[in-house]
């Protein structure tokens, strides 16, 4: 089914992908909307139903709050139109986990043959990778929240893209957000002699007043440009200089212009990790219960974030050093 060939750069032109869309997607689009009607229909009938349960849910929680206790009216009025809330949404719900599970397997498989789409409940996640990284500075006690996941390999090289949210506990019971957004684990393979972070510049007060993770030493660069993107740690000076050639900054740094400069990788365990912080969900469906399954900006939606992680590959060439 994949209209890539191994080893061979995705071809992302609009006639590739047209065709690709016309013999693969656009057939199981009848279906999908049939089933967007059902779930559309269902969710009209349930908010009509909802109305004389909310309203009297309500009447509940006020009358806690007047003859009890406000928080304990609040708890009950909230948890009631919750579950409310749950019950009539649950046919949409279902019918876009569906689409996930049935449809978004066939629009990755036009990336490669080997490509996977991994939904959230399906997700285990890969924690232990992700903290030895070095980028995440957090302990023990931090939560790890993962969404969904893409597997598969591009020109020769390894792709994890995940999905997640890390917690950090605050104090007791009381956790603050380290990072949301995604993380790009690129598998180049071979031994490394360390591992190499690149925070993101903090600017002259945030760069004083961080700490260098253990084992690590400040890396001082001689491009003064990437010097004011990026800051450099590495347990091994000389791998750290193998790692960012001067062709590696160059790329790295548009990178991390091209997304806000909120972009921060490792060299670690032949692996290349990128963390991009972003509020964006990169793929659910977009498309309301009143729009007409076409699934075109979904798969517009797809295409664009996975070319965001092949040109990580192409433009630092890493399938040209697999072995790092």
């Amino acid at each position: 089914m994949s209209a890539v060939a191994p080893g061979a750069p995705v071809d992302f032109s609009s006639a590739a992908f047209t065709q690709y869309y016309a013999r693969h997607i656009q057939p199981l689009c009848d279906g999908f909307d049939r089933k967007r009607q059902d779930a559309a229909s269902t969710v009209g009938k349930r908010k009509l139903l909802a109305i004389v349960p909310a309203l009297l849910v309500v009447a509940l929680a006020a009358w806690i709050i007047t003859a009890f206790r406000f928080d304990a009216g609040i708890v009950v009025g909230g948890f009631g139109l919750f579950v409310l809330a749950a019950w009539v949404l649950s046919p949409q719900v279902f019918y876009e986990q569906e689409i996930k599970t049935k449809v978004w397997p066939v629009v990755f498989a036009f990336f490669g043959p080997d490509f996977r789409f991994h939904p959230a409940s399906k997700t285990g996640g890969s924690p232990a990778a992700l903290q030895k990284s070095g980028v995440l500075r957090i302990d023990g006690k931090s939560k790890w929240d993962f969404s969904d996941r893409v597997t598969g390999t591009y020109r020769g090289v390894g792709v994890l893209l995940e999905e997640l949210r890390v917690r950090r506990e605050k104090k007791k019971d009381q956790y603050e957000d380290v990072f949301k957004g995604v993380a790009i684990t690129l598998r180049l393979g071979g031994p490394m002699k360390g591992r190499t972070v690149l925070f993101k510049d903090g600017g002259v007060l945030g760069n004083f007043t961080r700490t260098a993770p253990d084992g690590m030493q400040r890396v001082r660069l001689e491009d003064p440009v990437f010097e004011k993107v990026f800051e450099v740690y590495a347990q091994d000076q000389i791998d750290a200089r193998v790692c960012l050639t001067p062709s590696v900054m160059d790329r790295l740094r548009s990178l991390a212009e091209r997304h806000g400069n909120k972009l921060e990788c490792s060299f670690c365990d032949g692996s290349l990790h990128v963390f991009i912080a972003t509020e964006h969900n990169y793929f659910e469906v977009r498309s309301g219960l009143a729009e007409t399954v076409t699934f075109r900006k979904e798969v517009a939606a797809i295409r664009n974030e996975m070319a965001t992680v092949f040109a990580i590959v192409d433009e630092l060439k890493l399938h040209q050093q697999v072995r790092i």
